[in-house]
């Protein structure tokens, strides 16, 4: 799992571990070896610009951080690490180099509450940062599994072995999952278990491996590979796509089992997010769309198309809304009608109406709740919100006399492949329903890790700071909800 912690902005799904100074990527993934059992590799990589370095022993300048790690399982220690993590030496300071660590930690099968606390050891009266997560560990003897998911920077043929080395490579991770333009390649690490026990003896089966669109939840043709596999105690793969011309967008990437009957019967994914403003987009495949005899065909209001368009913004990624935006600017009803229908065939290409009756429901909803005489609901942050993800789990409601905002907490207890989310929406303007979303800890969505500058967000006082009671007991309300920080 990718994580971000001390983060001002989240990107995506990799937690940045940030403070004023210090900067680093840190995620995890769990494998099983027969030998140990369950285990858990932790990978972090430190932002050489954020760190100090000073001359060592050698003359050569090296940066310092210290790493703490703690597993807990109901209040008892059952793992603990503490290193000091250090650069490689460089001659001057002139560029800063990135440095990686790689962890791999015995864990047996269980619940852990995870702390994580980072340190740069060369700045002065630097803050210690903590991070809490709960991880589980898990391994079944009876059903195909597939271990976490390693993003890849390079990797090569090993020639001495070290912590690197694995199946005769050297694999550098890459320690995010925000892939920038200058990036032409998507290469990853992953192992499958009991194919044999499955499967049987001297058996094959169908491995395929892709790269879907967060919203299409669909094989991309260009990123796609499928092939026969025969079966093995642990099936170690590795590859790689070139997304050179992968557009900008969020995106899976999916790994499946699947057996002689083209049946999945295991699968997993992991996410990433691509920034490609390069990337071409075919528009004139929009005027292939076939639309006669289809629901669209009854909808001729220019007005009510473009109205209809821009109501599918919140499920929309951004190669979605670059069509969306074309087809409403061009005001051609037949361009219009091709595209909206476009859309919904590629979210349900078996009932694309029955799709769009459905979402409209939601719009309906969210117009009604949210919607207020400066946007329509769908326009809203909540809005936007339960239309992207679906209803809340639970929201709390709070408001303290004359010193807070009005605000709102919404929490998913299961979105998508993502659990235990939270939304913080506020509202300045006291009255009304135009409430913003301030906080999340959602791919993709702001995150702020700073819990003084939620505070000062939230507080209305008559002073420019909210007084310590005050802001001790807010505090303590968004801890109980469920808000790390």
């Amino acid at each position: 799992m990718r994580k971000f912690v001390f983060v001002l902005v989240l990107i995506t799904m990799s937690w940045l571990l940030k403070s004023a100074d210090l900067s680093a990527y840190y995620y995890y993934s769990p494998f099983y070896n027969s030998e140990v059992g369950t285990y858990l590799e932790t990978y972090i990589t430190v932002i050489g610009n954020s760190v100090v370095f000073k001359k060592n022993e050698n003359g050569k300048y090296q940066a310092l951080v210290e790493v703490t790690m703690l597993f807990n399982q109901e209040g008892k220690v059952k793992e603990f690490r503490k290193y000091n993590l250090k650069s490689q030496e460089i001659d001057d300071t002139t560029s800063l180099p990135n440095f990686i660590d790689l962890q791999r930690i015995n864990l047996k099968e269980g619940l852990y509450n995870f702390e994580l606390k980072i340190k740069d050891l060369q700045t002065e009266n630097a803050k210690e940062f903590v991070f809490h997560d709960i991880i589980t560990m898990t391994h079944k003897t009876d059903e195909i599994e597939i271990s976490g998911i390693e993003y890849l920077e390079k990797y090569f043929p090993t020639q001495q072995a070290n912590v690197l080395s694995r199946n005769g490579y050297d694999m550098v991770p890459y320690v995010a999952d925000f892939y920038p333009s200058n990036l032409k390649t998507f290469a990853f690490y992953y192992e499958i278990y009991n194919t044999k026990t499955v499967f049987g003896e001297n058996q094959e089966f169908i491995l395929q491996y892709y790269i879907e669109s967060t919203n299409l939840k669909q094989p991309h043709p260009n990123y796609t590979k499928t092939k026969k596999q025969k079966v093995a105690d642990v099936i170690p793969v590795m590859g790689e796509f070139s997304i050179e011309g992968l557009e900008t967008g969020n995106y899976n990437f999916v790994v499946e089992i699947r057996n002689k009957e083209n049946k999945v019967i295991a699968s997993k994914k992991s996410f990433f997010q691509r920034s490609n403003p390069k990337a071409k987009i075919n528009w004139n495949e929009i005027d292939k769309v076939v639309i006669e005899q289809t629901f669209v065909q009854n909808i001729t209001s220019i007005d009510t198309l473009k109205e209809y368009i821009n109501e599918l913004y919140p499920i929309s990624d951004v190669n979605e809304v670059g069509y969306a935006k074309n087809a409403v600017n061009s005001n051609d009803l037949s361009y219009m009608q091709k595209y909206f229908y476009s859309f919904w065939f590629s979210h349900n290409s078996s009932n694309p109406e029955s799709e769009w009756n459905k979402y409209k429901e939601q719009v309906n909803y969210v117009n009604k709740m949210y919607g207020s005489q400066i946007n329509k609901g769908y326009e809203s942050d909540r809005g936007r919100v339960y239309l992207q993800y679906g209803a809340p789990g639970s929201v709390t409601s709070g408001v303290y006399d004359n010193d807070t905002y009005p605000y709102e907490i919404w929490h998913y207890y299961v979105m998508g492949n993502q659990r235990n989310r939270l939304f913080l929406f506020y509202n300045r303007e006291i009255m009304g329903k135009d409430y913003k979303l301030i906080y999340s800890d959602a791919k993709g969505e702001v995150y702020i890790s700073n819990i003084d500058m939620i505070i000062k967000n939230l507080y209305r006082g008559r002073t420019l700071l909210p007084d310590i009671d005050w802001s001790n007991k807010i505090k303590e309300d968004l801890r109980k909800e469920g808000f790390r920080y």
